[in-house]
């Protein structure tokens, strides 16, 4: 996956000023599908993260704060 990753990389960070257009084009349609994969892949984990915490992003759970009563406890 890192071997991916650093191709990936390497193709995005291409020059395109000097690219004849069979290059240009290739260049573009990689670059597009490359976007595609990652935002598929981060939606994903974020669907993933959604289901393992019962759908709320809230570190306590329940979303709820209590707060602390007029003795100082919560």
């Amino acid at each position: 996956m890192a071997e991916l990753i650093t191709a990936e990389n390497a193709t995005m960070l291409m020059n395109p000023t000097a690219m004849d257009e069979e290059t240009l084009e290739w260049w573009k349609l990689t670059k597009t599908q490359i976007l595609a994969r990652r935002r598929e892949v981060a939606r994903a984990a974020m669907a993933a993260a959604m289901t393992a915490g019962g759908g709320d992003a809230t570190a306590s759970g329940g979303g709820h704060v209590d707060a602390p009563s007029s003795d100082g406890e919560a």
